[in-house]
């Protein structure tokens, strides 16, 4: 009887220790890193149960067990050329392990190029990290409706309630996307997490990814590989030092941004030196066109939408294919 109960007190006293051991460890990582983790716990959760996210449960272990180490190390991008008749069939084969991927049309239009990471592991990192700077950007995540595109609508009720104005000013950053100076992206994911924090270090090996396609060639995009969520999360993160400019120069002007684009709304009495934005944009090493409308002329296109002014200055947002205003008709 004492023997068994030496026993039972010796297996307590060692799952104690364990306890305390793991406890002592996870105070060892930063929060940050805890947080990059349970992000990639919940897009596991999420890809499985929405798009048959094809990895097992002991590579997601692994992968998480790694990442918390501080030593996951990320693989070059893939590069392919799918024509425009067999891209359905190459998305329904690769969405499984590649469920974040970007594509686009070639220049001449017949065929699709795709950029998706070379290891299934990989996906689950870079959406982590795009919602693990999503919610440091924004202060939350949504639990459904979780990617930057997802904001769109929120960004055209902004416009919209801009009040009257005298002149709206369109703003494209897009075309700074592969002019971005890395230093300017890695500045502002410092602000966030630090120099010395594992999502630093990811983010900066993700900017120094190569990507290579079917026949071994290195593609090069510029300072951002163009791939996948976290492509926009970090375009965007960077673009809030936009932000903290234009409003520290032209305080009280109304502007909105969704990503690269950006509507600034001017009044009688508020109004902007577009040259002098011009001049800002291209001091922090990003490219742009401006355009600017005034009440009553054609739209300005953005997206998937237009945005006009009426003839009393009230911003209109609408979508080309349900109707077209009246007050242009």
């Amino acid at each position: 009887m004492k023997n068994k109960q030496e026993t039972i007190q010796s297996k307590s006293s060692y799952k104690l220790t364990m306890i305390c051991a793991r406890s002592s460890y996870y105070s060892t990582i930063s929060s940050s890193l805890v947080q990059l983790s349970e992000d990639i716990d919940f897009l596991y959760n999420d890809l499985k149960s929405t798009q048959k996210y094809n990895l097992s449960k002991k590579e997601l272990c692994n992968l998480q067990q790694i990442l918390l180490s501080g030593f996951y190390t990320l693989s070059p991008l893939r590069l392919r050329r799918i024509s425009r008749d067999d891209l359905l069939e190459f998305l329904f084969a690769t969405l499984p392990d590649f469920p974040d991927l970007t594509f686009y049309p070639s220049r001449d239009s017949s065929h699709y190029i795709v950029v998706f990471p070379s290891k299934k592991e990989d996906v689950l990192v870079f959406m982590a990290l795009s919602i693990h700077f999503y919610r440091l950007t924004y202060g939350y995540v949504p639990k459904e409706n979780y990617r930057l595109l997802d904001r769109l609508g929120l960004f055209y009720s902004g416009i919209q309630n801009m009040g009257k104005v005298s002149r709206l000013y369109q703003i494209n950053m897009d075309p700074s996307l592969q002019l971005i100076p890395e230093s300017l992206v890695l500045d502002g994911v410092k602000s966030f997490v630090g120099a010395d924090s594992v999502c630093y270090k990811l983010v900066s090996s993700f900017l120094n990814l190569e990507t290579f396609d079917e026949d071994g060639r290195k593609i090069c995009f510029g300072c951002m590989p163009i791939v996948g969520e976290i492509n926009r999360v970090l375009f965007n993160l960077t673009l809030m030092e936009f932000d903290r400019q234009f409003s520290h120069k032209y305080p009280g002007i109304a502007f909105e941004r969704f990503i690269g684009m950006v509507f600034i709304a001017c009044t009688d009495d508020l109004r902007i030196d577009e040259y002098q934005v011009f001049d800002m944009i291209q001091d922090l090493g990003l490219s742009c066109s401006i355009e600017y409308k005034e009440p009553g002329l054609e739209p300005l296109y953005c997206r998937n939408r237009m945005v006009a002014l009426d003839y009393e200055g009230k911003v209109v947002v609408y979508n080309p294919t349900d109707y077209y205003p009246t007050d242009y008709g």
